[in-house]
Order: structure tokens, then C-alpha cells, then sequence
């Protein structure tokens, strides 16, 4: 798959081809954000899916045209046009289970980024540099990013494997409260369907590490 940016300031659209040179995908950005359209198309051509987004949030197509009566820096776009939509995995909250094996490599793979360089609790290093963010996201929503995790219950959120002013890697410790795991899950699989992952499931795990692709 080859991408391409066509983009200033983080504004602009990105574009991917599948490799027999058929458009695979194009995104609107504005500032850094997911903001417009994103359209999805099979090797052979066919539309597989067109979904909106307001400010990295995913919205409907009826939200989205109403939002930019009012806002005059959205992308637009023909209403009429015909579309399907992209169909996602959720992002409901789901208990499972995991193996012992599974429960070994989790916490080996976890101890492992954890012995890497680099890293410092999330809120403090992001508000030390206005500046920094995490994957490609802008600044500003990386911060809100991860003020809502501890509001949703995170014991404590690590930016780990930074290089430079940015990371794509975050390690959320998680309460022992259902409750709160489940805010904290669904707000984990928001950010992993954004990034094109399937959602994660509960078995009990102590923490969850983020990747932002």
C-alpha cells in the first residue's frame, strides 16, 4: 500500500493505493484532525465505504452537513452524492477470557515496553510542550485525549517509547472497578477503531497498551 500527503499545516487530504494502483482510501485533515470526509474503495474500484468525522470524531453524515452550515472552514461535499457506509467494529465494552498463555505474553510484552527509554506520565509530559502530541494527532486533542482517561477512571497513563516531541505508544493502568473499566475499555476502543484495530477485550488484565497508528 503507498500513501500520499497533500497537506499544509496538517490540513489537506491523505490519499493510499492498493497495490495494483487502485485508490484504496482518501481522509480530510484539518490542523493535525481527522475532520471531512473518508472513503474506501475495494482493488476493484468499488466504493466500500464513505464515514465522516468532525474534529477526530467520527459523526453522521447528517451531523456533519449541518456542522458546516455553520462552519465555514469544512471541507464540503456534493449531499446527494450516493455512499455506503464503512462498517466498523464496535466499540462496546466486552468481557473474556484469557489463556495462561496469553496472560504470559501479555505481561512480558507489557514488561518489556515498560524497559524501554523514554518515557514519563502522559498529562505532565504532554504539558510541558505545547507542541507535543501523540501519533498524528494535533496537540490540543492529545491533551483532551488523555485528560478524559483519567476522568473515566485510568490509575495512570505513561507516554512510553517517545521520540522527540511525539509517541504512538501509551500504557493505561487499569482500576479494579467494573464500571470504571468499561468507560475505560470503550474510550480504549474508540482510539483502536479510529486506527483501523479491533476493539480489546476484558479478562482482567492490569493494563492496556495503546498504539496510535
Amino acid at each position: 500500500m503507498l500513501g500520499e500527503y497533500h497537506m499544509k499545516n496538517g490540513t489537506g487530504t491523505s490519499k493510499s493505493w492498493h497495490e495494483n494502483g487502485q485508490l484504496e482510501g482518501e481522509m480530510s485533515h484539518i490542523g493535525g484532525q481527522f475532520c471531512g470526509r473518508q472513503r474506501v474503495w475495494f482493488e476493484d474500484g468499488e466504493l466500500a465505504g464513505t464515514q465522516y468525522f468532525l474534529w477526530n470524531g467520527k459523526v453522521s453524515k447528517k451531523k456533519y452537513f449541518e456542522a458546516c452550515k455553520t462552519d465555514p472552514v469544512l471541507p464540503r461535499y456534493d449531499e446527494t452524492e450516493p455512499e455506503s457506509e464503512i462498517k466498523l467494529p464496535s466499540t462496546k465494552y466486552r468481557r473474556g477470557k484469557a489463556t495462561s498463555t496469553q496472560r504470559v505474553k501479555h505481561e512480558e510484552f507489557i514488561a518489556k515496553i515498560r524497559a524501554k527509554p523514554n518515557q514519563a506520565e502522559a498529562r505532565q509530559w504532554l504539558a510541558e510542550n505545547e507542541t507535543r502530541n501523540l501519533g498524528e494527532f494535533a496537540p490540543e486533542y492529545a491533551r483532551e485525549l488523555i485528560e478524559e482517561g483519567y476522568k473515566l477512571g485510568a490509575i495512570k497513563i505513561t507516554a512510553v517509547d517517545i521520540q522527540g516531541e511525539t509517541t504512538d505508544c501509551l500504557i493505561v493502568e487499569l482500576p479494579q472497578q467494573v464500571a470504571k473499566r468499561k468507560r475505560i475499555f470503550e474510550w480504549n476502543n474508540e482510539s483502536a477503531q479510529d486506527s483501523g484495530f479491533d476493539p480489546t477485550e476484558d479478562w482482567g488484565q492490569g493494563e492496556l497498551f495503546i498504539f496510535f497508528d
